[in-house]
């Protein structure tokens, strides 16, 4: 699963969440934040976390 870098950073705007507060927030390693970053695949289940802590469905954050 591959998700939008700019999804996630305007969704943490939405919440006023740095990305640093959603990482500690979604219980998501730094590592894992440079791989979404990058482009890179990442587990269903870091999806679902990231996406719980910002409060939106997952699917608002994939990329296109």
């Amino acid at each position: 699963m591959v998700l939008s870098y700019e999804k996630v950073k305007l969704a943490c705007a939405r919440k006023c969440f740095s990305i640093k507060e959603l990482l500690i927030k979604a219980h998501i390693s730094t590592v894992t934040a440079k791989r979404i970053k990058d482009g890179g695949e990442i587990n269903t289940k870091t999806a679902g976390k990231l996406a719980a802590a910002l409060g939106v469905d997952v699917t608002e954050l994939l990329t296109s």
